[in-house]
């Protein structure tokens, strides 16, 4: 067992996914412990949930543990979810999917340090615990990455595509990249679906028994990301 191997080992605080949610609907201020898929949406969904199960149910009863599951972390120094929105976007493939007033949360990189020092500091009524972590402010996906995209100069709107087209590409590029043992193709059936359903969660267990409450804003931390990545890539002027 992993955490058998880390000597003096006190507390483990366990960064999983709200993605082991997702279910290709809306859902909304989801609880920890609301109902689960059957089958999991991907490999990386699956294996998270399997390492908090790891976690949870140690066998040493002096290990006090926690899981925390924040959703879509931005700020500075994200390298992962709005630069992947920014290479779609200059290689044109980026495109309102469906209506386009699907909602989500979003977490602020400071927001998930804090809560993980909450829970490092949290006392016995944290311990065996799950909790969600987002901003507490649930925004509509497409205006605000339009918004991110022009404070970057990306200044052209998105066209539309009908989901159920985006999702039969995704099927299919997942498909030949198993036959061909290829890496994760671009397009994938979840990156689609998160892109056209809504998942909001509930924090009331973590303001209630972390105490936690955002110090910064879903606005606050677009600023600092557009901030931080013009100064790191400077060469980001007026693609569009």
């Amino acid at each position: 067992h992993l955490l058998s191997l880390i000597p003096g080992l006190e507390k483990m605080v366990y960064i999983s996914t709200p993605s082991i949610y997702f279910d290709f609907t809306d859902r909304f201020d989801v609880r920890e412990d609301a109902r689960l898929p059957h089958k999991f949406v991907n490999h990386y969904t699956s294996t998270k949930y399997m390492a908090e199960n790891e976690v949870l149910n140690h066998d040493n009863p002096e290990l006090k543990r926690i899981v925390l599951r924040p959703r879509a972390i931005i700020g500075a120094g994200d390298t992962v979810l709005l630069p992947r929105v920014i290479r779609a976007c200059e290689s044109g493939r980026l495109k309102i999917i469906g209506n386009g007033k699907n909602i989500a949360d979003f977490t602020s990189v400071k927001n998930i340090a804090h809560a993980v020092l909450l829970a490092v500091r949290a006392g016995d009524e944290a311990n065996g615990l799950i909790f969600n972590i987002t901003d507490g402010d649930p925004r509509e996906i497409w205006p605000l990455l339009e918004n991110t995209l022009e404070k970057l100069g990306y200044t052209n709107k998105m066209s539309r595509v009908p989901y159920w087209l985006v999702f039969v590409v995704a099927t299919l590029s997942e498909s030949f990249s198993r036959l061909l043992a290829r890496k994760e193709p671009v397009l994938t059936r979840y990156g689609a679906g998160i892109l056209k359903y809504s998942l909001t969660m509930d924090i009331s267990r973590a303001r209630k028994i972390l105490k936690y409450q955002p110090v910064v804003t879903t606005d606050e931390s677009i600023e600092e990301f557009v901030a931080w990545y013009k100064a790191t890539i400077p060469e980001v002027h007026n693609h569009y």
